[in-house]
C-alpha cells in the first residue's frame, strides 16, 4: 500500500470525493454508498474514514432505524455502543419519510420516549438539520415533537418545512418554542413558508428567531415591526430571505447594511409592491421572486421603478428578478417580458456585476435594447437573459446575433452569458470574405466584428431558433467574438446548435473543409 494512504487526511479527502463525486459511476447515491461500505470492510486503516464519509450526511431515517437499540434497557447495553459508533459520525441529517416497515417505526417511536437522558441528543455531533412534517405516517402527530431527541448544542444550521401550524398540538408548539434552548448556537435558520391562506405563523416565528442572538442567515415569513427592529439592532444578519404572504405585517424602515444578501419572495405583485414601498436596503446581492399573473407587464414595470429608490444603486452587485407562481419559488413562464421601460430601470444599477433575468421573456428585446442595457452595465461579469423561459418559442425574437456582439463589445469582462436571439438571421456584415488561401485558424479573426472575448468558454442560448442556412455563419461569428468558446448549451433546436458547437471545435482542430464555409 502506498505510504500516502497512511495519512488520514488524504484518505478522508478520497472518500469524501467518492461520496459526493459527479463521476457517472458514482452519480447514483446508492453506488457511492456501496463503494464506501466495501472500502470500510477492506482493512482497519480504511474503516474509520470510510465510515465517516458514509455517515456524514443522512437523507432519511432508514440507517438510524436499522441501528437503533430498540430493546436496550440501559446505557451500558452493547447495542447503545454500536448505535453511538455510527450516530457520532453524522454531521448533516434530513429527517424525511422512512421506508422501513410500520412496525419498526412504531417501535422506534416508543423506544425514543424511554430513551435515557444521558443518550440525548441521539446525534451528538450534528451540525445541520433539515426537518419536515410527517416523517412517520404511523405517528399520531406531525412528528415535530421528535425534534427534541435529535437537536443539541452542536447544531448551527436548521431548515424547518412546516405547513400545518394550526394543527399542531400544544406539545409540538412547546418543542418549537424550546428549540433556541436545545440548540442555542444556531447561525443559519430557514423556516419555509406556510401555504395556508387563512393563517400565518408570524407570532410563533417571531418568538423563535429573537432567541437566537447569533443568526447570520435567516429565512422566514414577515414578522411584526418590533421583532424586525430587534433583529436588525444586533447587526449580525448577513443574509435575509423574507416570504411575504397575504397576511404579512408591513415593515417600515431600513434593513441594515450588514445584510449583504437580500431576497424578497412575495406571493403576489401587489404584496411585493407593498413591501418595497416602505422598506429600504443596501445589499450587494438582491433577489426578487414575485408571484405574477398574465397581463401584468405594466404593473410589474411600475413596481420595478421602485427599485432604484429603495435599493442602493451604487452598492448592488448582483440582481435576480424571477416571476413565480408561488412563494416556493416555482417559476412561471408566461408573464413578464423585458422591454424598454424595465430596461430603463435596470440601467440605473451601473455597479452590477451579475444580472439574472433568465426567467423573463425576451421576445420584445431588440438589438438596440441590448445595446442600451449592456452599454450602461459595462462592469457585468455574468448576464443571463431569457434562456430558461420556454414561452420564447412562440413569438419570433426581435434580437439577432448582433445583440450578442453588442453585449460583448460593451461588457468586456463577461465570463458567463445566457442570451436568446433569432439565429435564423445571419450575423451583421463583415469586413472580409473567405479567402481560400487563408489559414483555417485565422478565418474567424478576419471577419471584422470588432470584439474578442476570451473569458467565455460556455454559451447558453436556451430556446433560440436557428436555421440550416445560418449554422456556418453563426459558428464563424462566435469563433471570432468568443475565441475560447467550446460548448453551447441549448434546450430547443438541439441538433442545429450541436452542429455549431462541432464546427467551433473543428476550428481548433483544423479539420473543417472549405465546403462547409461556402454559405458564410
Amino acid at each position: 500500500m502506498h505510504h500516502c494512504l497512511h495519512i488520514s487526511e488524504v484518505l478522508s479527502l478520497i472518500f469524501q470525493f467518492i461520496r459526493h463525486s459527479h463521476n457517472p459511476r458514482y452519480r447514483r447515491p446508492s453506488v457511492a454508498k456501496k463503494t464506501l461500505v466495501s472500502l470500510a470492510r477492506t482493512c482497519h486503516l480504511f474503516s474509520s474514514p470510510a465510515l465517516d464519509a458514509l455517515w456524514h450526511d443522512l437523507d432519511s431515517f432508514d440507517p438510524l432505524l436499522k441501528k437503533f437499540p430498540i430493546a436496550a434497557c440501559s446505557v451500558n447495553d452493547p447495542q447503545w455502543s454500536t448505535f453511538r459508533k455510527y450516530a457520532e459520525r453524522v454531521k448533516i441529517f434530513r429527517g424525511h419519510e422512512a421506508h422501513v416497515p410500520e412496525q419498526v417505526k412504531e417501535e422506534f417511536i416508543y423506544s425514543l420516549q424511554d430513551c435515557p437522558e444521558s443518550c440525548l441528543p441521539l446525534l451528538p455531533n450534528i451540525i445541520e438539520l433539515e426537518w419536515s412534517e410527517l416523517p412517520f405516517s404511523a405517528f399520531e402527530d406531525s412528528g415535530i415533537s421528535l425534534l427534541r431527541y435529535f437537536v443539541g448544542p452542536t447544531v448551527t444550521t436548521i431548515t424547518l418545512s412546516l405547513v400545518h401550524w394550526l394543527a399542531y398540538s400544544p406539545a409540538e408548539l412547546a418543542v418549537l418554542a424550546d428549540l433556541p434552548k436545545l440548540c442555542p448556537n444556531v447561525t443559519s435558520l430557514s423556516i419555509l413558508p406556510c401555504l395556508s391562506r387563512d393563517y400565518e405563523p408570524s407570532r410563533e416565528v417571531g418568538r423563535m428567531v429573537t432567541q437566537w442572538p447569533r443568526l447570520r442567515s435567516l429565512r422566514m415569513c414577515a414578522v411584526a415591526q418590533p421583532v424586525m427592529e430587534q433583529l436588525f439592532s444586533r447587526r449580525t444578519l448577513e443574509s435575509l430571505h423574507i416570504d411575504y404572504l397575504k397576511l404579512s405585517p408591513v415593515y417600515v424602515g431600513r434593513i441594515p447594511d450588514t445584510v449583504y444578501e437580500f431576497t424578497l419572495a412575495a406571493a403576489s405583485l401587489s404584496l411585493g409592491t407593498r413591501f418595497l414601498e416602505t422598506a429600504h436596503a443596501s445589499p450587494t446581492k438582491a433577489r426578487l421572486l414575485i408571484g405574477m399573473h398574465e397581463g401584468q407587464e405594466e404593473d410589474v414595470e411600475k413596481t420595478c421603478q421602485l427599485l432604484p429608490h429603495h435599493l442602493d444603486t451604487s452598492r448592488l452587485l448582483s440582481l435576480t428578478i424571477q416571476p413565480t407562481s408561488s412563494t416556493m419559488g416555482i417559476p412561471t413562464w408566461r408573464t413578464l417580458r423585458l422591454r424598454g421601460p424595465l430596461v430603463l430601470v435596470l440601467v440605473e444599477f451601473r455597479a452590477l456585476r451579475e444580472l439574472d433575468l433568465d426567467s423573463l421573456c425576451m421576445a420584445q428585446m431588440s438589438d438596440d435594447d441590448y445595446v442600451c442595457l449592456a452599454g450602461s452595465l459595462t462592469q457585468l461579469r455574468s448576464l443571463k437573459l431569457g434562456t430558461a423561459n420556454p414561452s420564447i418559442m412562440r413569438p419570433r425574437q426581435a434580437a439577432s446575433v448582433g445583440a450578442v456582439i453588442a453585449v460583448l463589445r460593451c461588457c468586456q469582462h463577461l465570463e458567463t452569458l445566457h442570451v436568446v436571439f433569432d439565429g435564423s438571421m445571419s450575423p451583421p456584415g463583415r469586413s472580409t470574405t473567405p479567402d481560400s488561401k487563408a489559414a483555417l485558424s485565422d478565418l474567424p479573426l478576419r471577419q471584422g466584428w470588432g470584439v474578442s472575448n476570451r473569458h467565455i468558454t460556455k454559451l447558453c442560448v436556451g430556446y433560440s431558433p436557428i436555421g440550416d442556412a445560418t449554422i456556418n455563419a453563426i459558428a464563424c461569428c462566435f469563433k471570432s467574438i468568443m475565441p475560447c468558446l467550446v460548448k453551447i448549451e441549448c434546450i430547443a433546436w438541439v441538433e442545429e446548435w450541436r452542429l455549431v458547437q462541432n464546427i467551433l471545435r473543428s476550428y481548433d482542430d483544423g479539420q473543417i473543409g472549405w465546403c462547409g464555409l461556402d454559405s458564410i
